[in-house]
């Protein structure tokens, strides 16, 4: 999403936008996605294998302040949004979704739903026929006082990695089958945006130890090992979206006022080289205006 210019017009909202990789691995110049446009904002779209959207926005049209939407992809293009509705939609505000690959699992990021505990809750539904059960509030400590975000499924879609923003804002592991949730980082420092390796063996999230910036680090995801360090740029990164293959890692990236996007090659960690904290992302997209959320789709 971004808030760049359409047509040469300003935007005061976030919009879609694509970009396209041809064969020889270079990107094209982003692409307003106008069927997806609104005059109100466009928030976290994320991707099934067959390349659905799913995303968040308060445009005209839906359940509640803000909503969860859908958009099939047909012949290269996607179709009208269409609102997810009741049990999933009500009239707080869903703004956050993060859908299942199948499409049997969604996590939605929500507030004033009326079993919330915390400024913004997490909530799981499961596919059921077409449509979608109610969404399930787990309570704490999966949820908190405070803004609970970025919940990440695993490949498999029987786990979740999420951070638990209490007192130390750790990595945690939410496994949905046995409703068990375990703690992965024990750092004193921050701990936040957790993202599955293609494989689902690591998790990769942003971390302020040992003193430096908000950079990224590498941890094995059954609890063994210590983490390994990616990075060490002086400023803040997180993680969004891993290419299908592992090889490229596309990372938000913080300077001054604006949020940017680079790519990161893995190719070196795929080969079983160990992390030297030296693997600096690589300018993607870089405006005046902010790009965030970039999610790479199933065919790469």
């Amino acid at each position: 999403v971004s808030s760049r210019p359409v047509d040469g017009k300003p935007r005061d909202d976030m919009e879609i936008w694509t970009i396209e990789r041809d064969a020889d691995g270079t990107w094209s110049e982003p692409r307003h996605v106008s069927e997806l446009s609104s005059p109100t904002d466009e928030w976290f779209p994320t991707l099934t294998a067959d390349g659905t959207i799913y995303f968040g926005s308060d445009r005209p049209g839906g359940v509640g302040g803000t909503d969860i939407w859908r958009a099939r992809y047909v012949n290269g293009k996607f179709q009208p949004p269409e609102n997810l509705g009741v049990p999933v939609n009500t009239k707080g505000d869903e703004i956050e979704p993060f859908i299942a690959a199948d499409e049997q699992v969604l996590i939605i990021s929500a507030r004033n739903r009326g079993d919330a505990v915390g400024a913004y809750d997490l909530y799981v539904a499961h596919r059921r026929g077409g449509g979608w059960d109610t969404p399930k509030h787990p309570g704490p400590p999966i949820n908190s006082a405070g803004w609970d975000f970025a919940p990440r499924l695993s490949p498999d879609g029987k786990r979740v990695a999420l951070d638990v923003r209490d007192q130390t804002e750790d990595i945690w592991i939410w496994d949905l089958e046995r409703e068990t949730l375990t703690k992965l980082t024990t750092s004193v420092s921050s701990n936040t945006w957790p993202i599955w390796t293609p494989d689902g063996t690591h998790i990769v999230f942003t971390s302020a130890r040992d003193g430096r910036g908000n950079n990224l680090l590498r941890q094995r995801a059954d609890f063994t090992g210590v983490a390994e360090r990616l990075t060490t740029s002086v400023g803040t990164q997180h993680a969004t979206s891993f290419s299908p293959d592992g090889k490229a890692l596309v990372v938000q990236t913080y300077g001054g006022n604006f949020v940017d996007l680079s790519l990161m090659s893995m190719e070196t960690l795929l080969s079983g080289k160990p992390a030297t904290g030296t693997i600096e992302p690589q300018p993607l997209i870089r405006t005046p205006a902010g790009e965030a959320g970039a999610e790479i789709s199933p065919d790469g």
